[in-house]
Order: C-alpha cells, then sequence, then structure tokens
C-alpha cells in the first residue's frame, strides 16, 4: 500500500538506514525514544508457573525475578561464554522502531549435567539481508529468506517455529512493519534539499560574485575574466588591473529564503512526528 516509491520495501531499508545515521536530528530523536526502554529494570514476572519453570526461563535470559529479593537470587548474571546477553538482544531488538520490522533466529545448545536446552542466543538477522518474507493466506508469518552469502547462493530459509519476530504497527499479514522513522520522511527529504542547497549558497555567495570590468582599451577579456575565476581571500590575496578596468565582489541583490528558518522548522516537525508516538 505504500504510494511512496523509494519506500517501498526492500529500497526502504537503504533510506530510513541513511536517515538514522546522516541527520543529526533523527539520530537524536530515536535515543531519545530508546533511552528509556534501554535503562529500564526487566524482569521475569513468573506469576501463575512453576517456580522451577520461572527459574529456569530467567537464567536462560540472564534477568531477575519479580519479588526475588538481591539475598533470595542475584539480580545480575555476568555475560559469560556461551551466554545469552539480554542487553545485546535489547539493543538490537528496538531496531524494528527504525526499519519497521527485526528478526532473530533461536539458537539452543544442550546442558548435558541438566538435559536440557539452553538459549544460546537469538541470531539478529539484519533487515538489509532478508530477501523474502512468506505469509500464509491467513496473515500468519510462515518463514523469512536470506540473501546467500556466496556468489549464487539460493540463500537460507528459516521457518517461523525458529524465528522471534519483532514487527512494529503490524497491519493484517504486513510482517514488515511500519518504522517509526516514516511519518517524518517527508520534512527530512525537505531538510536535507534545503541543507545541499544552503551549502551551495554559502560557497557561491559567501564573499560575493567577482565581476572585471575591462578598461576602455582592452580588447580582450581573457586577462579580466581569469583574474575573477582565481580569485581567493588570503593574507597575501590581490590582483593587479590596468588603468580604466574595475574589479569588485557583487553580493545578492534583494534578500534570499530564510534557509535556517525553513530547516528549522523540519527538525521541529521530525520530532514531533516519532515523539507522538511515544506521548
Amino acid at each position: 500500500d505504500e504510494t511512496t516509491p523509494e519506500l517501498r520495501w526492500p529500497l526502504s531499508i537503504e533510506v530510513f538506514d541513511k536517515m538514522r545515521r546522516q541527520d543529526a536530528q533523527v539520530s537524536s530523536v530515536m535515543r531519545a525514544v530508546k533511552s528509556p526502554i534501554v535503562r529500564t529494570q526487566w524482569r521475569v514476572d513468573g506469576t501463575g508457573c512453576d517456580r522451577e519453570v520461572t527459574e529456569f526461563v530467567a537464567d536462560n535470559l540472564g534477568l531477575p525475578i519479580v519479588g526475588d529479593s538481591d539475598e533470595d537470587r542475584p539480580a545480575t548474571r555476568l555475560r559469560g561464554r556461551d551466554r545469552f546477553s539480554w542487553d545485546e538482544h535489547l539493543r538490537l531488538a528496538l531496531l524494528a522502531l527504525d526499519f519497521g520490522h527485526m528478526f532473530f533466529e533461536q539458537v539452543y545448545r544442550l546442558d548435558e549435567p541438566t538435559g536440557r536446552f539452553r538459549l544460546r542466543k537469538l541470531g539478529p538477522r539484519m533487515p538489509r539481508t532478508i530477501s523474502h518474507v512468506k505469509v500464509a493466506r491467513d496473515g500468519g508469518l510462515v518463514s523469512i529468506q536470506q540473501y546467500g552469502t556466496m556468489t549464487g547462493g539460493s540463500g537460507v530459509t528459516l521457518p517461523v517455529n525458529r524465528l522471534v519476530a519483532y514487527v512494529l504497527e503490524k497491519e493484517g499479514g504486513n510482517w514488515l512493519g511500519q518504522s517509526l522513522l516514516r511519518s517524518a520522511y517527508k520534512n527530512w527529504l525537505l531538510k536535507d534539499r534545503a541543507l545541499r542547497t544552503w551549502s551551495t549558497t554559502i560557497d557561491r555567495q559567501g564573499m560575493g560574485v567577482p565581476i572585471y570590468t575591462a578598461a576602455e582599451n582592452e580588447t580582450s577579456l581573457d586577462a579580466g575574466q581569469e583574474i575573477a575565476t582565481n580569485a581567493r581571500s588570503g593574507d597575501n590575496a590581490g590582483a593587479a588591473i590596468p588603468a580604466g578596468a574595475e574589479f569588485k565582489l557583487v553580493g545578492v541583490e534583494g534578500t534570499l529564503p530564510d534557509i535556517d528558518k525553513f530547516v528549522r522548522y523540519q527538525d521541529e516537525q521530525i520530532g514531533r512526528s516519532v515523539l507522538a508516538h511515544v506521548l
């Protein structure tokens, strides 16, 4: 249903990636959205579950249990070898806000002393690597396919029973979700174009345009053209012209659009469009 061609998947992945990496306003807004989630103390709520199951889940995720004190059960667990890291998983899972979706593959290992399978990691399957999302007729997720790691490879298919999927604002069978940056795209694009124009304006009009007026007895403007073209500012800058000639730096006549005000307006709209979801 996307009407903007460059925001149709998979082209949208590159656009949103550029927005979050290259624009200071977008980057700061996304940090403002994610920081409270990252700083939150996460816990496992075992209400209605057997104590043994609750402890096993908490130990796999490396999280404390609701209601347990530090004496009853350590609130934190060190990141050991071949252990799942909740903090790292949370950081990557929040990429669903940037791209609209984020998939992970469940990877387990056998704990021989207990005979149980422990969660080793949730392997991130980055949005840029996904080539196909297969959806059932009823809208359920069937599988995702990644690009091959070698030239000519057919790719890797991951069925839904091996996946953990984070999808933002999922509608119907759309397992690609909608990026938090989607509504800010128009303002980001206008701001990006305005900044490029602003930079060109400063470059061309920063010291004025050199204009050389020939003297009455000059028959060629080649020398004057060279003086005007090579004019630069500096401690030793200068030019020698014949009598009767004129050399000056001409600024813009009239007023230029207030690009600074325009850019600030787009920044405000970017912040408002994203933070509105949090409010």
